[in-house]
């Protein structure tokens, strides 16, 4: 029910008596203004925004015409209106909106029944007015460096309205308000929907810039996926230099701590942190990453890691919507989740939390589940997650596509396929993950989690051989004296490389030929033969393959037969299960290589690339040549693109031949005649219409 109006807006004298009684406010809401512009700047700081601010106190003109505008009843104007005073806060994007939203409670009263009221007022296409207006009032007097007026106590008790904006919807709302809502006159229709069609395409470009910015996010938190060692020493030393010059230059701090985060520098940023502390305390995505630097530092030293879980809890309370920092702090708690048993349960928390602010980011998830799994050891409850992690895969995909987020979209590929029962399609994601992973460290933090997996007796279908894989991956990436010092490798037995005694210099002419075997299409059989006699060319050295009379693996056969130079190593599972799966193992190879496994899976390719590092093999020199195949030859292709070998892929052999080749991720990585970094182009496209199989073997 309405209130009843003892205010008229007919009544000169009422309207003269409310005019004047404003004009004499009018100071304290102008001093009110200038206070809460400053206080939404020292805000915008903590929260690193760069916004633009407006405050104003209402004009005496705006006044008159709103208390006598039509529909409008009052009993107390002045005491009625929540506006007298009015805050805009505009961003570049809508996630800097949610940031500011989220610590409103800590400086304000809320009034949330006139700020809810203001929302539903909305009209659909007043896109401009989708900016969320809350009636605010201050809890007390908040100290700001530079802001040398008192406010009278009575200013405590005035309410203001705050306008959180983007940009876009700035604009929008600012030119609707000046030519369709303060005309004397309804705006014609034609023109409604003019502004309608504006808003809708304005909406775009907000969420446009929304997606730019978030991938721009993800780059500057992972300088070691764009820049190497090289670039972020040289990186560090201007950026030294120039917090020298400009002490107090809170961004070139957060930039210098972010570059040695990178370089794994942690007792720089200690240092920084230190000697610079007032300044780094400024910034709560500053006290964020020292506080993670710190918990890197000092993991084996509970004082020294405590003080860095403190800081990341003091981020997270001054920005509850930063996602980075919850998922870091939740990483704190699960990394010491053996020291107190309920550090699993805050590690879920603040990761469940993370998750509930940004539902697609794969950070949060990937970790939520991991913990949900690690405390309910019940794979089942995947099921709950599968509609969560699909519409996750969607955003890494977009992530690999742009090339952002790298290794780390690769990794997070690798581990939804497994927690979707989708081990080939995993491995060929851990492969690219592998790829651009720069350093060993990458690969090893990226296989921590299905370490812990199997440390907790969670059973995933392959987490075994994704585990081994991963091991490999970080193996290759390191150097040739951790390789062989690896107690990984020397527990490995069986080798055929040291069982036939071809060490040494034979191990530098490795030829691996794979492809389609028994389900070989007849289309493709024709072009096998003639694939088989481009081969004849070899000369020399070891040649692995599937072992069998199928398909591609019959032709390192037939190449024995006709060449003792050779030396063929066909890897097979166990001897009955080959039987029993109907292959004939053929006995033209000098050597059959029998896994445990009770079918052709990739257990046969992973088991030659431990024989190879094993006795001492450089990935590097190794070269493979794909034809045709299925799922198990697309994660050989993709294994020995990963490592480092030469890679040659037949073209228009057919099925996974044929994907690799249409893969954009891959194709990147296609030979070319001139490339700056050739070592990092090792696929190469073959024909069997040229010769480019013969100079391929010549390499």
């Amino acid at each position: 029910m309405k209130k009843a109006a003892t205010f008229d807006p007919q009544d000169m004298n009422q309207c003269k008596q409310c005019i004047t009684g404003y004009q004499k406010m009018k100071p304290d809401y102008e001093l009110l203004a200038e206070y809460l512009q400053a206080l939404f700047e020292l805000i915008a700081k903590k929260l690193d925004i760069y916004p633009i601010i407006q405050g104003r106190a209402k004009s005496v003109e705006s006044l008159a015409e709103k208390i006598c505008r039509p529909g409008k009843n009052y009993s107390k104007p002045l005491a009625e209106l929540t506006d007298l005073c009015g805050v805009r806060f505009i961003t570049h994007t809508a996630d800097d909106l949610d940031r500011v939203q989220g610590i409103l409670e800590k400086y304000f009263i809320i009034d949330t029944k006139n700020s809810e009221d203001k929302m539903s007022q909305l009209s659909f296409n007043e896109f401009g007015y989708l900016s969320r207006h809350f009636i605010i009032q201050l809890k007390k007097y908040f100290k700001i460096r530079g802001f040398r007026k008192k406010l009278p106590p009575r200013i405590l008790n005035f309410k203001s309205e705050l306008q959180l904006r983007t940009l876009a919807q700035h604009m929008w709302a600012d030119i609707y308000h000046e030519l369709g809502y303060k005309n004397e006159f309804k705006l014609p229709q034609r023109w409604e929907r003019e502004f309608a069609r504006i808003a809708a395409t304005l909406e775009k470009v907000d969420n446009s810039f929304q997606e730019i910015k978030g991938d721009i996010d993800v780059l500057g938190s992972n300088y070691e996926a764009y820049m190497d060692r090289k670039e972020l020493n040289a990186l560090a030393a201007r950026l030294e230099v120039l917090l020298q010059i400009d002490r107090k230059n809170v961004q070139v701090l957060h930039r210098l701590i972010k570059t040695y985060m990178a370089l794994n520098n942690w007792d720089l940023i200690e240092k920084h942190y230190r000697n610079q502390k007032t300044l780094a305390m400024t910034k709560a995505a500053v006290i964020r990453d020292i506080g993670m630097s710190l918990c890197k530092k000092y993991r084996d030293d509970p004082g020294k890691y405590t003080e860095g879980q403190s800081l990341l809890q003091k981020a997270v309370e001054i920005n509850g919507n930063d996602v980075e920092a919850l998922c870091n702090l939740a990483g704190t708690y699960f990394k010491k989740r053996g020291d107190d048993p309920d550090n699993l349960s805050k590690a879920r928390d603040n990761y469940k939390r993370a998750h509930y602010i940004a539902p697609e980011n794969p950070y949060p998830l990937g970790n939520y589940i991991a913990c949900e799994l690690i405390l309910k050891k019940e794979p089942a409850i995947i099921e709950y997650f599968k509609p969560l992690i699909e519409r996750t895969l969607h955003l890494c995909h977009k992530q690999i596509e742009v090339k952002t987020n790298l290794p780390w979209a690769c990794y997070d590929l690798g581990t939804f396929n497994l927690y979707l029962n989708r081990p080939y399609e995993s491995l060929k994601y851990y492969a690219k993950a592998i790829k651009t992973s720069s350093e060993s460290w990458m690969v090893e933090t990226g296989r921590s989690r299905i370490q812990e997996f199997i440390d907790a007796g969670i059973k995933l279908e392959w987490s075994e051989m994704v585990n081994t894989f991963l091991k490999i991956g970080e193996l290759v990436l390191a150097s040739t004296q951790h390789r062989k010092k690896s107690v990984f490798l020397t527990k490995h037995s069986g080798n055929p490389f040291l069982q036939s005694k071809r060490t040494g210099p034979s191990l530098k002419s490795v030829l691996i030929i794979t492809g389609g075997c028994g389900k070989l299409e007849e289309h493709y059989r024709d072009q096998l033969q003639i694939f088989s006699k481009k081969l004849g060319c070899l000369e020399e050295g070891i040649l692995i393959s599937g072992g069998t009379c199928s398909g591609v693996a019959a032709i390192a056969g037939l190449l024995q037969k006709n060449n003792h130079k050779l030396y063929t190593i066909g890897y097979l599972p166990a001897k009955n299960a080959v039987r029993r799966l109907g292959e004939q193992i053929d006995r033209r190879y000098k050597l059959h290589r029998h896994t445990e496994g009770n079918d052709f899976t990739f257990l046969e390719p992973i088991t030659f690339w431990l024989d190879f590092l094993c006795a001492g093999g450089n990935p590097a020199l190794v070269k493979l040549i794909g034809f045709n195949g299925g799922q198990i030859s697309a994660c050989e292709y993709a294994t020995a693109l990963a490592f480092g070998a030469k890679v040659g892929i037949v073209r228009n052999s057919g099925r996974e031949a044929d994907n690799l080749l249409s893969d954009s991720f891959w194709m990147g990585y296609k030979n070319q005649k001139e490339t700056k970094n050739k070592d990092k182009h090792n696929l190469y496209m073959l024909g069997l219409e040229d010769s480019s199989i013969e100079s391929f073997l010549a390499m």
